[in-house]
């Protein structure tokens, strides 16, 4: 390699990090992407599930951005995050992944006006998940008890698996149902 204006070569090393959101193989099939291309970047393949898929991670996310851009955002305030706000980040899909829930604590961090966030400074999108839901004892307006019983248990879960550090059999232990069942919960109430 020749740095610009440079007469002299240098030799490097360099090592390509490439990452998408596109099936690679199915479009190479397709022949939408080239084929040699492909298999020159797929030396070392890692898959990533989206954020939708690892729970657990959210509010461990939400967090590291809250303590990371406290300067930043909140003029060096520490903030906390209030059990309704828990639930409705939980209860949130994340289409954006991590970058949305990077700018969504950014954007609550500049609005927040008290010592912890509530779902009410949440974006109307992520705030609204709860439909009315305030609280974990709340009955909310409009929502069948089934609905109801199943945000409540769905945040248990969600809440009791962050707890235990993505652990899901000492969730289960703590919840007082098998691993299976909470397995099959998880699928159920996706």
């Amino acid at each position: 390699m020749r740095a610009v204006g440079s007469e002299k070569v240098r030799k490097i090393d360099v090592r390509i990090i490439a990452a998408t959101n596109r099936d690679l193989e199915k479009m190479v099939a397709c022949g939408e992407f080239r084929e040699d291309l492909y298999f020159r970047l797929n030396v070392f393949h890692i898959h990533i599930p989206p954020l939708r898929e690892r729970q657990t991670d959210i509010l461990k996310l939400a967090h590291f951005f809250m303590r990371r851009d406290a300067d930043r955002f909140a003029h060096g305030k520490q903030l906390s995050i209030k059990a309704d706000a828990e639930n409705a980040l939980l209860g949130y899909k994340w289409p954006g992944n991590v970058r949305e829930v990077e700018n969504v604590i950014a954007r609550t961090l500049i609005l927040a006006e008290g010592d912890s966030i509530t779902a009410d400074e949440l974006p109307p999108h992520i705030s609204n998940i709860l439909a009315g839901y305030k609280s974990e004892n709340a009955i909310s307006a409009g929502l069948s008890l089934k609905k109801q019983v199943k945000i409540f248990e769905r945040n248990l879960i969600m809440r009791t698996i962050n707890e235990m550090e993505g652990d899901r059999s000492a969730a289960a232990r703590k919840l007082g149902i098998g691993t299976s069942t909470l397995y099959r919960k998880l699928d159920e109430l996706e």
